[in-house]
C-alpha cells in the first residue's frame, strides 16, 4: 500500500479482512469478516462515523442418501453504509458503474437458506430461499460526513427506506456429457419498497435458460 501511494502521489484506502474454514464432518463452516474503518475513541467528531464493515458467514450440512448427496446450506451477509464509499471517488469499489466487492454494493444485508440434491452428474436439483434488505446508501453517493455536524447522530443498518425482496428459485443443472453443461431455473421475487421507494410494492418472475458447449478447436 505505501508503494502505491507513493508512486501515484495519492492516498489509497486500506481494507483489513481475515476469513476462516471450518470442516466437522458432515458440517462445513466458513467466514470472512472486513474492517474499512472502526472508531474506537469517542472524543471528536470524526468519531462518530459509523462502523464501516462487511461480512460473510455461512454453514453447510452434505449427508449420503441412497448414494446421492444433499446438501443444506445457510448463509448470511452484509456491508454497512459508507464500506466501500470513501472521499476519493478514485477509492471507491466501483467499476463501470458496478460494483466490485458485492453484487448489492453497500448498506444490506441477505439471508439465504439452498439445498441441492445431486441425483446424478446428469441432474442436480436446486431450491434457494432468499431475503435482502437494501438500505438507501450507494457505493458513488455523495461523501457528507453528516457525523461532522449532529453530536446525537445515529444511523440506522439498512438506512433510509429500506427495499426488502424475498426471492424463491427453483433450479435443475448438470453434464449432459462432458463436453455439454446445461442449467434451467425459475425465479420469483417479491419487492416491498422496491427502489427504496414507500410502499411500493412489484414482484418479479424470471426464467432462465443456459447451455454450454466446451469446444477443442
Amino acid at each position: 500500500l505505501q508503494f502505491e501511494q507513493l508512486n501515484n502521489g495519492i492516498d489509497d484506502n486500506v481494507f483489513l479482512s481475515f476469513g476462516f474454514k471450518g470442516v466437522f464432518s458432515p458440517f462445513r463452516f466458513t467466514g470472512e469478516f472486513m474492517i474499512d474503518d472502526i472508531q474506537i475513541d469517542n472524543k471528536l467528531p470524526a468519531d462518530r462515523e459509523p462502523p464501516e464493515i462487511g461480512w460473510f458467514f455461512s454453514g453447510e450440512f452434505g449427508t449420503n442418501i441412497s448414494n446421492r448427496w444433499l446438501t443444506t446450506k445457510l448463509a448470511y451477509e452484509g456491508v454497512t453504509n459508507w464500506t466501500y464509499n470513501q472521499v476519493n471517488s478514485r477509492n471507491r469499489y466501483i467499476n463501470d458503474g458496478y460494483p466490485i466487492g458485492s453484487q448489492y454494493g453497500n448498506d444490506y444485508d441477505n439471508i439465504t437458506f439452498s439445498t441441492e440434491y445431486w441425483y446424478s452428474p446428469m441432474l442436480i436439483i436446486g431450491l434457494k430461499e432468499s431475503i435482502t434488505r437494501l438500505g438507501e446508501g450507494r457505493i458513488d453517493s455523495e461523501w457528507t460526513e453528516p457525523w461532522m455536524e449532529d453530536e446525537n447522530y445515529e444511523e440506522n443498518f439498512p438506512s433510509g427506506v429500506v427495499e426488502k425482496n424475498i426471492a424463491s428459485s427453483f433450479y435443475v443443472e448438470g453434464y449432459y456429457s462432458s463436453r455439454v453443461n446445461y442449467n434451467l431455473e425459475f425465479k420469483f421475487q417479491s419487492f416491498n419498497n422496491y427502489m427504496n421507494i414507500k410502499s411500493k410494492k412489484k414482484n418479479i418472475f424470471e426464467m432462465r435458460c443456459d447451455i454450454t458447449f466446451l469446444l477443442n478447436l
